[in-house]
């Protein structure tokens, strides 16, 4: 279990990542390894409230705040016992956002393999080096053989200086049809590739943290 508690925060510029649907799945996949798991929707959208209004009484809980509320969610989850926590930031240049990633742990940054994504991702990047933190790109919603996936790769290393995850995610419907039950995943086909993705996703994310 994680000392805690431990935050990870999702960022991403561009509308259309999955960056909260990411941010489900891993938070399910945590809860599912003995994590004690919160969840803060800071995205004005309110994507990650509406599943859990539709996943009803059962954990992990989602909290829908304003970013500046977040420090003292923070302090509340750590009397509570809470050890992991996953904020879904607001998906543009915001000030809230850069208040969201300050206090996190580790952030990820979700990226489709698509040229529009891949224009944009560097706002996200010079945001996570601005904060100090640890942080990553993972390539989402990543056709099946596809070239570009290896060609995004080869992108963001060339002009950002890291390299994404080894861990892709893939352009698969279980994700969407999972949340629009209030599932994830790992429990909607939990058999499933992309249950063994989002469980690769989540043993990186926790090498990182531990």
């Amino acid at each position: 279990m994680l000392k805690t508690p431990s935050i990870l925060a999702f960022l991403a510029q561009k509308g259309g990542s999955g960056k909260t649907t990411l941010a489900v799945h891993v938070a399910v996949a945590a809860q599912a390894d003995g994590e004690r798991v919160l969840i803060i929707d800071a995205d004005p959208q309110g994507s990650a409230a509406r599943w859990a209004t539709s996943r009803g009484s059962k954990s992990p809980f989602v909290l829908k705040m304003e970013p500046a509320q977040i420090g003292g969610a923070i302090e509340s989850a750590r009397t509570e016992g809470i050890t992991f926590i996953v904020v879904d930031t607001a998906p543009h240049a915001a000030p809230g956002a850069s208040r969201a990633i300050e206090r996190a742990s580790f952030v990820l940054i979700p990226c489709r393999p698509t040229a529009m994504d891949l224009v944009t991702v560097g706002t996200s990047i010079a945001l996570a080096r601005a904060s100090r933190n640890g942080f990553a790109v993972v390539l989402n919603a990543c056709p099946a053989r596809s070239p570009e996936v290896s060609e995004s790769h080869a992108f963001v290393r060339d002009n950002h200086g890291l390299t994404p995850l080894s861990t892709v995610i893939g352009d698969r419907r279980t994700l969407s049809r999972a949340i629009a039950t209030g599932r994830a995943a790992t429990e909607f086909e939990p058999k499933g590739r992309a249950a063994a993705e989002i469980r690769a996703l989540w043993r990186h994310v926790k090498e990182q943290l531990a």
